[in-house]
């Protein structure tokens, strides 16, 4: 009902206070559905519209307004709420909303969830809203008699309490209570100036003197700051802002459940964000003030709303509210959400994507545990290792955080591991990100450190994964992130070889299947790292192939010929061969760059000899018939990139010194090679003097100085002679 007294009198106060309310709590009491579900949205929509036409009126003023949605608003908590529809949650929630603006929730409404950095500090955010209306501060100088308001509510409640329990002094009790209230409110207002005492008050706006005696407020208060905090103080004892937490939630129908679910989802999305082919409604301000505050709701609402609904979605439920209910339409407005920014979109609302990378990360970490959930879940991780580079970069920080947390508190499945690894991969594309880099570390080290979950990793197939993205943070240029995942892919293989991990007999017999793939992927750092983690990687090269007698020293009688020769042909041949001459873009290398891709290519051929020379007699020894065959073949890579221009010299003394080795050892001249009546010392200067003629007279004159006044022909066949003598 409209009357024309102006907006203090929307709706008139006998159907505030009177029958509609009476109506609704008696057939609230007596269970009757029916008429609850008749009156009470008719009581909940004025009080919204009451509410919403206080957010523009000075402070003291505000008090009274907030007195006159008090009632309905209670009821959505204990009465009313089963039976909410769209538009009932929307006018809820837009009275939530203003409460937020004038600073009147609580924290735990008001203040974000965010992760907190490696070192256990909060992360910088981007998403700086602070109320549109802050609260004043409060004068040092009041009298705090004001703090008696607590201790005098507590003596009138404890007062109140009454023994019977029968049903008519329990209903008779109740009529008391409610009647008692009125006289309250409606008469010295006793309840309110517990809750809002002040030095000074006036009158109701809009009414006359006498309104002053009935309805006594601090309209003039000296001090706006503690009328801020009684009001904020009378909110949070209203139960109004529990109708969103888990008490409140619990009294939901499933069916009124999605209705707020809705609401939600159609107020978390920035009005700028609206489907093709439509545009913003929104109504030009009158002035500057109404349009910064319109500015302000519209970035505002949407972070808060979705706030909202992620809290809502994360509640636990009762057995009776499936979150199926909801889950469909929270999944896919998140997905839509994120769909939209990796399109590109959104690059002015940074504060709520910001919001939405958190969230999105909070369902996961709240709900990976419902297994119906799972799938719905890792999609929207998956979204997130899309995001654009310039969104991605600015919260790879917060992305590797909350990552963390999941991988700490959830057993993912393989697919859940594998959008890890991809997400902790795009983050090792952003080198400057240190804080970033550390804590997707962190996650490699929580697998790594840890036997069980090593274990784990590898018995979902995950090993792969692993050294991809071990690599991927390697590869960095002298980071931190990168000496710590150059050293794990040299220790992690030595490890489980030498049963220093206490893991299943099965996993610690892997070692020999993982050494290979651990060896491609410090033999691809070498060979495209920076400079300082090359030399790094080839230092740990040479750690898994040729250290003896320490503790991470592999137990080299356990590999077979086979392993070596899978080593040889697909690690160390093509990391001696693959230094082209040109950068991938088809231009010329600089000379810088020359120098150092010939520097790296000399450290394979030097790597590769001395692997030939340390093993060479047990591979004679496990495959005599295979040993000559694989012995050639290097021979032949070796003389072939030492007949380049880029390498020629440190490849060519590489070179020289291992065939100085077979030359000098009776029993090298004595096996037999590939080809019949041929040894394969013969063999190996067949395949190296049409490259490099004069090589062979420089290892005999070193092996014989004297020969060096005969003829050439004549120090060859005697170096022939002598390798054909026998030992």
């Amino acid at each position: 009902m409209r009357c024309q007294g102006g907006d203090e009198q929307v709706i008139d106060d006998f159907f505030w206070e009177g029958t509609y309310r009476r109506e609704i709590e008696i057939g609230a009491y007596f269970d009757n559905v029916e008429l609850v579900s008749a009156k009470y949205p008719l009581e909940l929509r004025g009080g919204c519209c009451f509410f919403r036409r206080c957010r523009d009126r000075p402070m003291s003023d505000r008090p009274w307004r907030l007195r006159k949605v008090r009632g309905p608003l209670r009821l959505a908590l204990s009465r009313g709420q089963a039976i909410l529809d769209d538009a009932e949650w929307r006018g809820a929630l837009d009275v939530m909303l203003q409460l937020w603006a004038m600073d009147l929730l609580p924290s735990h409404l008001s203040e974000f969830d965010d992760f907190s950095g490696t070192d256990g500090k909060p992360l910088e955010s981007l998403c700086n809203i602070r109320p549109l209306f802050p609260p004043p501060a409060v004068r040092q100088d009041n009298d705090p008699s004001h703090h008696a308001g607590d201790a005098r509510r507590s003596d009138a409640k404890a007062a109140a309490a009454d023994s019977g329990d029968g049903f008519l002094e329990s209903l008779a009790r109740w009529f008391e209570d409610e009647t008692r209230d009125d006289e309250e409110e409606e008469a010295s207002d006793g309840r309110l100036k517990d809750d809002l005492i002040g030095t000074h008050f006036g009158a109701r706006p809009g009414g006359d003197a006498s309104d002053a005696e009935v309805e006594a407020l601090p309209v003039n208060c000296t001090d706006p700051g503690l009328v801020h905090q009684k009001v904020k103080a009378y909110v949070a004892r209203s139960g109004f802002v529990e109708v969103l937490g888990a008490t409140g939630i619990a009294k939901v129908s499933p069916e009124s459940l999605q209705c707020l679910a809705k609401a939600l989802v159609q107020l978390s999305k920035p009005s700028r964000w609206v489907s093709q082919g439509q545009s913003p409604t929104t109504a030009e301000p009158a002035d500057e003030v109404q349009a910064g505050r319109a500015s302000w709701h519209d970035v505002a609402d949407p972070v808060f709303c979705l706030e909202l609904l992620t809290n809502l979605t994360c509640t636990p439920l009762p057995a009776s509210h499936c979150l199926s209910h909801i889950w469909p339409l929270v999944s896919t407005h998140f997905e839509k959400l994120l769909q939209y920014v990796i399109a590109g979109n959104g690059l002015s609302e940074m504060q709520f994507i910001e919001r939405l990378i958190v969230n999105t990360l909070r369902l996961c970490i709240r709900l990976i545990g419902n297994s119906e959930l799972v799938p719905t879940l890792l999609l929207l991780t998956q979204h997130l290792s899309r995001l654009p580079a310039q969104h991605f970069a600015a919260h790879a920080e917060r992305i590797a955080c909350g990552t963390l947390v999941l991988v700490q508190e959830a057993n993912l499945p393989h697919s859940g591991l594998c959008n890890i690894f991809t997400l902790l991969r795009r983050i090792s594309e952003f080198p400057a990100g240190v804080g970033a880099c550390s804590a997707s570390i962190e996650c490699l080290n929580f697998w790594l450190s840890d036997d069980q979950e090593l274990s784990r990793l590898l018995s979902l197939q995950q090993f792969p994964e692993l050294l991809r993205t071990l690599k991927a943070f390697a590869s960095q240029n002298s980071t931190p992130a990168s000496a710590t995942a150059l050293s794990h892919l040299s220790t992690l293989v030595p490890q489980m070889a030498r049963g220093a991990r206490s893991l299943p007999v099965e996993a610690q017999s892997q070692w020999r299947s993982l050494w290979v793939p651990t060896l491609q992927a410090l033999a691809d750092i070498a060979r495209d790292g920076s400079q300082r983690c090359s030399a790094q990687a080839f230092v740990y090269l040479q750690r898994l192939l040729l250290e003896c007698g320490t503790d991470l020293a592999l137990p080299w009688e356990q590999l077979e010929f086979n392993a070596w020769k899978e080593c040889l042909e697909q690690v160390l041949v093509p990391l001696l061969q693959s230094h082209p001459a040109e950068g991938a873009d088809g231009a010329a290398l600089t000379p810088g760059s020359q120098e150092a891709a010939a520097t790296r290519q000399a450290n394979a051929a030097q790597l590769v000899c001395r692997v030939l020379l340390t093993h060479m007699p047990s591979w004679l020894r496990s495959s005599p018939d295979g040993f000559p065959v694989l012995f050639l073949r290097i021979l032949h890579v070796l003389v072939s990139e030492a007949t380049t221009e880029t390498a020629k010299l440190p490849l060519v003394e590489s070179l020289k010194n291992l065939l100085l080795v077979i030359s000098a050892d009776p029993a090298f001249g004595e096996l037999p090679s590939p080809k019949q009546g041929e040894t394969l010392l013969e063999a190996a200067w067949g395949v190296v003097s049409p490259a490099l003629p004069e090589l062979r007279r420089e290892v005999q004159l070193i092996l014989d100085p004297s020969a060096e006044d005969r003829a050439p022909e004549e120090v060859a066949e005697a170096g022939a002679a002598k390798t054909d003598e026998p030992a």
